[in-house]
């Protein structure tokens, strides 16, 4: 997400930015689309044979989620236990993850934490066997399904009803339960859902267009502009869930201003660095998330960070790590971030350190991504050593 707004932020030199192209947004009460599943795993205990077409009189759940997406993973016991409580009503539960096969089926082989004994470990692919796991890396359904109903977070399902049609879209973890099983009971208001679904669509279009007015005023040096459009968001939002919804992302405009003003006033961006930690009171996730957008901002655009910023960035993640100790993936996204921006100063031997420790401790994509700059410093140090 990160790279994605600094992308977001510096539209390609010499060229326009391009108009929106504007589509019918998938909802509730619309035919669900075919699926075109790429791969298909060895689940549900044998008892689903891929395909492409709804069967009509049957419920299908179709569920979006990645192996590096921890509530995607929390959520697995749940799915298993919907399709058993479902096995004998006719409900289909699906788990399509855009990651390459080989990374779904290596997924499925790590051991579930607390659960079994060390003799016996249960393994992700051992408790989700209940349901329908697939490998989808073209994106198809993606594209079809996510994208066409403007759907920006995983994990997210979509309900598909018994006449083929769109029930319900949410994150599993948040109301899944209740619409599947009025679905399946044929109890379900889908007109009074598609409603309520509508207005939070078209909300979250015009907050997709705001920030292209956002960015504009940023560009010409007006921060307190781009603030006004946002609170102008927050003040006509048509309900009070999504004024509270907007609320909570009120810090992430924050960010995105940050982002924003590192690629066009890096003087401004300063200012907004030390408004985000004041506003949060110095809590240790803005040092990270700080610390992480002037990282990436290198990595995105090739360029490195004047002097001032590049100092607060580094001692910012450089404190995280040694006052807050961060475990798991939090501490591999310090290492990361702190080893790149080391490297941009041409201290070698510290970045190697960062991702020597990183590289072991990494998940999913950032295994890849750690072990490429690892290799990058050390080719970079034996070409020193050979020249001195």
């Amino acid at each position: 997400m990160v790279v994605a707004i600094l992308f977001a932020c510096s539209p390609a030199r010499g060229q326009a930015q391009p108009a929106r192209t504007t589509s019918k947004l998938l909802t509730a009460g619309d035919v669900a689309p075919e699926i075109d599943i790429e791969h298909w795993l060895p689940t549900a205990e044998g008892k689903v044979k891929p395909f492409n077409k709804f069967t009509n009189g049957h419920v299908y759940v179709i569920e979006f989620w990645a192996t590096w997406c921890a509530p995607c993973i929390r959520g697995m016991p749940h799915l298993a236990e919907l399709q058993q409580h479902y096995a004998d009503r006719d409900v289909t539960i699906i788990g399509v993850s855009s990651d390459p096969l080989t990374t779904v089926e290596k997924f499925l082989e790590r051991k579930v934490p607390g659960e079994g004994t060390d003799e016996e470990p249960v393994t992700y692919g051992e408790l989700t066997k209940k349901y329908t796991l697939t490998a989808d890396p073209d994106r198809s359904v993606n594209k079809d399904y996510m994208v066409a109903a403007k759907q920006k977070g995983i994990p997210c399902a979509f309900i598909v009803g018994k006449d083929g049609h769109i029930e319900w879209i949410g994150n599993p973890h948040l109301g899944l339960g209740e619409a599947l099983e009025q679905v399946v009971s044929d109890t379900w208001d889908r007109e009074a859902f598609a409603e309520e679904l509508r207005v939070i669509q078209k909300f979250e279009l015009a907050y997709e267009g705001l920030r292209g007015e956002m960015l504009d005023s940023i560009k010409e040096g007006d921060v307190d502009g781009a603030r006004a459009k946002y609170e102008s968001l927050i003040e006509n939002a048509p309900n009070k869930q999504l004024k509270q919804r907007t609320e909570m992302l009120r810090r992430q405009i924050e960010y995105y201003i940050f982002a924003c003003l590192l690629k066009h006033d890096q003087k401004a961006a300063l200012d907004q660095y030390d408004s985000i930690i004041k506003t949060r009171e110095g809590a240790p996730s803005s040092y990270l998330a700080l610390g992480n957008y002037v990282s990436r901002y290198t990595l995105a655009s090739g360029e490195g960070v004047q002097e001032p910023m590049h100092t607060k960035a580094t001692s910012s993640l450089e404190r995280v790590l040694r006052e807050e100790n961060p475990e798991g993936l939090v501490r591999v996204k310090v290492l990361d971030s702190l080893a790149r921006l080391v490297h941009q100063r041409g201290d070698l031997d510290r970045a190697i350190e960062l991702q020597e420790e990183a590289l072991p401790l990494a998940k999913g994509r950032y295994i890849k991504s750690i072990g490429d700059h690892l290799k990058q410093l050390k080719k970079g140090k034996d070409a020193t050593v050979t020249a001195e």
